[in-house]
């Protein structure tokens, strides 16, 4: 339940507005993961496990780099 932790975490830090974002930011970086193990030939399938953690931190680094630009 770590993942659930860091996203009470981050919403707290980054706010609500800020939470789809950092979600939307830390899926497509899952995304981009799995799709860059199947081209280096790593098998992917339905038991594989990927841990979310670091992808949410991406999220959330990303999400607090744009709000310190605006």
């Amino acid at each position: 339940m770590g993942d659930v932790k860091f996203i009470g975490a981050a919403s707290i830090w980054i706010g609500f507005v800020g939470l789809p974002m950092m979600i939307l930011i830390a899926s497509a970086s899952g995304l981009t993961l799995v799709l860059l193990r199947n081209l280096a030939g790593y098998p992917t399938s339905q038991t594989t496990r990927l841990p979310f953690g670091p992808h949410l931190a991406v999220g959330l680094a990303t999400v607090c780099l744009f709000n310190s630009i605006n």
